[in-house]
């Protein structure tokens, strides 16, 4: 679900705010046989079947001081109800119109996301479905990230876009077993935080 209101508040401001939700409805199953190939009973890494929500919020402001400036801020907040994981992120940006042919943007913003969700309902290796889940208070992967952009029209159909873009990482869970580099990340084929 996603409910938003878009208000222009005047010729140069502009305010957004708005509500997402998801629900995870979730029947996880994971076994294997492990080694030698004649067990006969199987090891569960995850077995659960039950419900997550992550409920989110933001507001968004867009001031316009000049034709040429568009200066936007905003705080996006997310919760996540199985393990009550919260997360408040500030977030900016400004665009500088030069002229006709060219424009500047900068933006900054701290975003967060949770780890895949069957991570969460993952057990101790060898306790067959029955030990602890180890992961089940796992907080929000955080990031910060940073870009500078450069925007050159050379015509009506072609356009040059450049930007320089940083990521900070931080909040990471890595597995803690000697000699393993294990994170979740590992097997995540992007990190765009929500």
């Amino acid at each position: 679900m996603h409910w938003y209101v878009n208000k222009k508040l005047g010729a140069k401001h502009t305010l957004q705010f708005g509500i997402l939700n998801n629900l995870y409805r979730t029947n996880l199953v994971d076994s294997n046989r492990e080694n030698p190939v004649t067990r006969q009973n199987w090891q569960y890494a995850t077995k659960y079947i039950g419900s997550t929500d992550l409920a989110q919020a933001y507001i968004q402001y867009k001031y316009r001081p000049t034709d040429n400036v568009t200066l936007t801020a905003g705080i996006h907040a997310q919760y996540l109800t199985h393990n009550h994981s919260e997360a408040i992120e500030p977030r900016v940006g400004a665009k500088w119109i030069l002229d006709q042919r060219n424009s500047l943007s900068f933006g900054y913003g701290l975003h967060s996301e949770m780890i895949p969700l069957y991570e969460y309902y993952s057990y101790v290796p060898g306790t067959d479905g029955k030990g602890p889940l180890p992961n089940y208070n796992v907080n929000f992967i955080r990031s910060q990230h940073f870009v500078l952009g450069y925007y050159h029209n050379f015509s009506s159909s072609f356009r040059l876009e450049t930007e320089t873009y940083y990521q900070y990482l931080f909040n990471v869970p890595i597995e803690t077993r000697i000699g393993s580099s294990y994170s979740s990340l590992n097997l995540m084929e992007r990190i765009d935080m929500v």
